[in-house]
C-alpha cells in the first residue's frame, strides 16, 4: 500500500495486491481504510505505484535543469 506522509489528507489510498495476495487481505485493508473515511484504489503491481511517480517526475526534471 502507498502511505506517504500526506496519507491523513488524502481520501484515496493506493493498494497494490500481487497475484499471490489473498482477497481476504484486500478486504481487511478496505475495511480498515473505510473506517478512516478513505477509499482504496487497486493499482497494478509496479515499483513506486502511481501517486509518488507524479512529484518524482517533476523533481527529476528540476534536477536535470539544475545540472544544465
Amino acid at each position: 500500500m502507498l502511505a506517504l506522509p500526506t496519507l491523513i489528507k488524502n481520501f484515496v489510498v493506493e493498494v497494490s495486491p500481487t497475484v499471490y495476495t489473498d482477497e481476504s487481505a484486500v478486504d481487511v485493508a478496505r475495511r480498515l481504510f473505510n473506517s478512516m473515511n478513505k477509499d482504496i484504489a487497486n493499482v497494478q503491481e509496479r515499483v513506486g505505484m502511481v501517486l509518488p511517480r507524479i512529484p518524482c517526475q517533476g523533481i527529476n526534471e528540476a534536477m536535470f535543469a539544475m545540472q544544465q
